[in-house]
This record gives structure tokens, C-alpha cells and sequence, in this order.
């Protein structure tokens, strides 16, 4: 009885766990938060970044000191592809738009970014990107 009883135990711990989500869409919802999402009036709430694509802007102060991963920042560059860097060697070069590494990684590009939107957006086409 015993035996029995350890190899029931057994069974019910080698049972494999994943903690990873594997999404099998390009798209999720979270149907358990309510977001409000306001428009933006451009005009005076902010400087317009005049950007081409696939490019950084020059270097932004942010104006208040702000820690990520555990450095702190008073400085960045935004991306016509929907994200802030920290990596201030590429003010006014060159955005990747594609990655084909995982995230984080140490060769992948852009390293050390907050990737908000990460989509190729072309200013040049209409529209203005915003920063203050």
C-alpha cells in the first residue's frame, strides 16, 4: 500500500510545469483592466521631433533623474520605431525596425530601450512625434 501511495505521489510531482505564455496570436487582451486612453492635442504640450525613418532623434533630457534596471538616466533617444533608448551613441543614426534575436540579449539592437510601441513608423509619411 505504501508503494503504492509513493508512486502516486511521484506521478503527481513529475508532472512538467511552464511558467512562460506562449501566445499563438500577433495580438493579446487582457480583459481584466479597464484603460482609458486620452488623445493627444499636439500644439504646446510638448517639442516636435522632426524625424525621418528608421532614425533617432538627438539626444532628449528627460529632466528628472529616472532608474531602469538599475541605472540612472537623465538622458535619451527616441525612436521613429517605437522606442526610448539610453544608448546615446546612436543620436541621429540609424533605428532598427526588425530583430530577429531574443530580448534581452547582448548583441541584439537596441540594447538597454524601452520598446513601447516597437513598430516601423515613418514620420516623413504625416504625422509628428512628440517629446516634453
Amino acid at each position: 500500500m505504501m508503494k503504492r501511495f509513493i508512486y502516486l505521489l511521484i506521478f503527481l510531482f513529475s508532472i512538467s510545469a511552464s511558467a512562460q505564455i506562449i501566445l499563438t496570436q500577433d495580438t493579446t487582451v487582457c480583459g481584466l483592466q479597464t484603460l482609458q486612453l486620452h488623445a493627444f492635442s499636439g500644439g504646446s504640450n510638448g517639442n516636435s521631433l522632426f524625424l525621418t525613418d528608421d532614425t533617432h532623434s538627438p539626444i532628449v533630457n528627460i529632466g528628472f533623474p529616472f532608474t531602469f534596471y538599475g541605472n540612472t538616466y537623465t538622458q535619451l533617444l527616441i525612436s521613429t520605431n517605437g522606442y526610448l533608448t539610453f544608448d546615446l551613441t546612436n543620436a541621429g543614426l540609424y533605428s532598427p525596425w526588425t530583430n530577429n534575436l531574443p530580448i534581452p540579449n547582448p548583441g541584439a539592437i537596441p540594447e538597454n530601450a524601452i520598446m513601447g510601441v516597437w513598430h516601423d513608423i515613418d514620420p516623413g509619411v504625416g504625422g509628428v512625434i512628440y517629446e516634453g
